[in-house]
């Protein structure tokens, strides 16, 4: 049986070997475990589209938002203040134990 842990736990594998694999969540548990000792946290934020007002100007992107809120699960696309609410907290004191982690903000679309 795998280990929970299994996928979570970074090696030092080097930053090049990272970028190869997974890339974001790989370069950020590498980096992580590199910068750890000189007291730098690294962690990622990995947000799903956000529409714009430019974006939602074209009627094509209309059509995918109306068939994209019916498949994520809070039933609603992102807006911008989604996505700073955890930035925020990654960069606060608040989050000065938290490092090598990949926040996702999708709504729940990537637990599907």
């Amino acid at each position: 049986m795998e280990s929970e842990w299994h996928g979570l736990v970074a090696e030092k594998m080097g930053l090049e070997v990272a970028k190869q694999m997974n890339p974001l969540t790989c370069f950020t548990r590498s980096a992580a475990v590199e910068l750890g000792s000189l007291g730098i946290r690294v962690n990622a934020v990995a947000a799903w589209v956000v529409p714009t007002e430019n974006l939602m100007a074209m009627q094509k992107m209309k059509d995918y938002a109306k068939i994209l809120e019916n498949v994520i699960p809070l039933r609603r696309l992102g807006r911008v203040v989604d996505i700073v609410g955890p930035v925020v907290f990654l960069a606060s004191d608040e989050a000065q134990y938290i490092t090598g982690q990949l926040i996702v903000v999708a709504g729940g679309l990537s637990i599907q």
